[in-house]
């Protein structure tokens, strides 16, 4: 249940300076409790915000990457930008920056939270390729007040998880650059969600998301192209109290559409007590699906079309179910826009042209 709640919005300024923006903050009766107009200590041109949050003392936190010199993610093969995060303490009156910075690993992705002590929380995905891949996750706990690092930890990516839901062409290929030492990271995953939990514990949550464009040309010179949307393996990494990554965990997904900018794919997530629930659209064929080998594709209005809800329990192990037939339904989720609305229930929406349809799922306690 939220405390506190930020609307967040951008003011008119002057291009290529300081960008301006402004906070409403808000109790749980929407009575409100403090509103600031401020200005980032940078150009618009050198820094981008990634996200933002507001904790039970309706102090605010805002994630943002400042590059050096132009907006480039690398420059001379190496990383042109640092991560900073931002609170705006005391009704937007006090602001304290703190860099983060992860010696030797290049960040790729990283996302923030505030847990009950207030202590600022920051976890993600790391590369030791200067790239856009991944190789393991990362977990960071700062104390507000010193900018202090109380606990740090890394884990690398096992070989098995790496491979996990790979064809036997695939994994036996990774396995092999593996053993001689060569890279075998992870491509193209975004970093969704940061869970702290009652414990103290989080849990990362990701997915592989990539596009491709082809252009073909005929031979009397017309041309077209074609947008192709990859929406693949959710990923998650539980991370325990004491900071230590536990383990980590895929769920096999197999989402490609084209033109359509994946209006039908990716997952809606709900969280009941210390269980994961992650809804899609998915192939039937995949129901009994063991993590090897080839992963059905989900086609779009195919006789083999499903919605699944996957149950992730606290150790990791997932169990997958059909919710119900979409050919039969006459409808496709649309998980990009479901919601959950309380502890144990997820509003689904489901749409086919102009039909569209609600449902609410009830998850056992």
């Amino acid at each position: 249940i939220c405390s506190r709640i930020l609307v967040y919005y951008n003011l008119p300024y002057e291009k290529n300076k300081n960008e301006k923006f402004g906070f409403h903050v808000f109790d749980s009766n929407m009575k409100e409790l403090w509103k600031k107009e401020v200005t980032l200590p940078y150009t618009d041109k050198l820094f981008s915000v990634k996200d933002y949050v507001v904790d039970d003392f309706g102090n605010v936190h805002l994630l943002g990457k400042l590059y050096k010199d132009k907006v480039t993610e690398k420059r001379n093969g190496v990383p042109n930008y640092k991560y900073i995060f931002l609170s705006y303490t005391e009704e937007g009156e006090n602001i304290t920056k703190y860099p983060i910075r992860l010696e030797g690993k290049f960040i790729t992705d990283m996302i923030i939270g505030i847990d009950k002590k207030q202590n600022i929380v920051c976890s993600g995905f790391y590369s030791n390729e200067h790239s856009y891949s991944i190789i393991g996750s990362f977990f960071l706990k700062i104390d507000h007040a010193t900018k202090d690092i109380l606990e740090k930890s890394f884990k690398k990516f096992d070989i098995d998880f790496i491979t996990q839901n790979m064809s036997e062409r695939k994994e036996k290929k990774t396995k092999a650059k593996a053993a001689k030492g060569k890279n075998t990271e992870m491509y193209d995953y975004d970093l969704d969600h940061l869970i702290i939990r009652d414990d103290g514990g989080v849990t990362l949550v990701g997915e592989q998301y990539y596009y491709r464009v082809v252009t073909h040309t005929s031979s009397n010179g017309s041309s077209y192209t074609t947008y192709h949307y990859y929406y693949n393996d959710i990923i998650i990494v539980n991370i325990t109290p004491e900071g230590n990554i536990d383990w980590a965990q895929k769920i096999a997904k197999y989402q490609h559409t084209v033109n359509d900018g994946g209006f039908y794919s990716s997952y809606a997530l709900s969280m009941v007590g210390d269980r994961m629930f992650f809804i899609f659209n998915d192939n039937s064929k995949n129901l009994n699906y063991d993590g090897h080998g080839p992963v059905a594709n989900f086609k779009l209005w195919g006789k083999n079309a499903i919605a699944v809800v996957v149950e992730l329990s606290p150790e990791g192990k997932q169990t997958r179910e059909a919710l119900f037939s979409s050919k039969e339904a006459g409808v496709l989720v649309r998980p990009k826009v479901c919601e959950q609305v309380c502890d144990n229930q997820m509003v689904l929406f489901a749409q086919k042209k102009k039909i569209q349809q609600f449902a609410l799922v009830t998850f056992k306690n």
